[in-house]
């Protein structure tokens, strides 16, 4: 009988160790769960910031060729009579707005293709 009742006293206790350890474990793998759903929610924020930013910076970049845009059709800009204004210099201004006009396009484009 006393055979009996150690036997059942080693069951117990191994099982109340058992039972001890999962707790423990349990406990750690929650804290792990807690530490993972911040960095997560962290991560979440800065995507959230960044998709905000990049539409900040398109629309910058939508008006800044819409400036150039206008500024090309509008014609050449008045002010100098015709002979005070060269030909060569007219012409170097319209390919520098031409250059920046397809840069800006460029990067419109790397920006939606992101």
């Amino acid at each position: 009988m006393w055979q009996k009742i150690l036997e059942w006293a080693k069951y117990f206790l191994k099982h109340k160790e058992q039972t001890e350890k999962n707790s423990a474990d349990i406990k750690e793998q929650e804290r792990t769960i807690k530490d993972l759903t911040a960095v997560v929610q962290r991560l979440a924020y800065e995507l959230e910031r960044q998709r905000e930013n990049e539409i900040h910076e398109r629309e910058k970049l939508t008006l800044r060729l819409e400036n150039i845009l206008l500024r090309s059709e509008r014609g050449l800009p008045p002010g100098k009579p015709k002979n005070e204004v060269s030909n060569d210099e007219l012409l170097h201004v319209i390919e520098e707005l031409k250059l920046e006009n397809e840069k800006l396009r460029q990067r419109l484009e790397q920006m939606e293709n992101q």
